[in-house]
């Protein structure tokens, strides 16, 4: 399973950000190897999970590219209490993108997915009661149940799910 590919892939992101047909297809590659626990970790530690954060607010205009890349953070992302604000900054992320891109059912899917990941990761009642707050907060709640509504054969399932997670808080 070689892998020695990736710096070059993480390199041509940081190299040409604003083409995003290739950093979309960059991402796109990478979620499939982010779901081998080895490529997940390589491209955890060579800063994938910044890249990608980094394009959906480079790119808020490109739902697809939001989709790949929320694709890509459910296997890369690390979920740890002394990176609070950086976990809650993603999930601030994910529902302006969410609540942006309503017609995009990808999107929607790949973002409640995220949501869910984070907080299944969570392990303290801390962090998770902070997601609750943010998803609770302004558009949150409605942004997720209006996917549920437009998308219910492919997010109603996850946007339960979430709600009920965090409601456990």
């Amino acid at each position: 399973n070689n892998l020695d590919f990736i710096p070059t892939l993480l390199t041509a992101i940081q190299t040409n950000p604003t083409k995003v047909d290739l950093v979309f297809s960059i991402f796109g590659l990478l979620s499939n190897v982010a779901l081998d626990a080895k490529g997940s970790t390589i491209l955890r530690s060579l800063g994938a999970d910044a890249l990608a954060v980094d394009a959906i607010r480079d790119h808020p205009d490109s739902p697809e590219l939001h989709s790949v890349a929320f694709a890509l953070l459910q296997n890369v992302v690390n979920v740890h209490e002394n990176e609070q604000q950086q976990n809650l900054d993603l999930v601030q992320l994910v529902l302006q993108s969410t609540e942006k891109h309503t017609e995009d059912e990808m999107l929607q899917i790949n973002g409640c997915q995220l949501l869910l990941e984070v907080v299944a990761s969570s392990q303290t009642s801390q962090l998770r009661a902070a997601v609750q707050s943010l998803v609770g907060s302004g558009n949150g709640t409605n942004t997720l149940t209006l996917a549920s509504e437009n998308f219910p054969d492919s997010c109603s399932d996850l946007v339960e799910g979430l709600l009920r997670d965090l409601a456990g808080v």
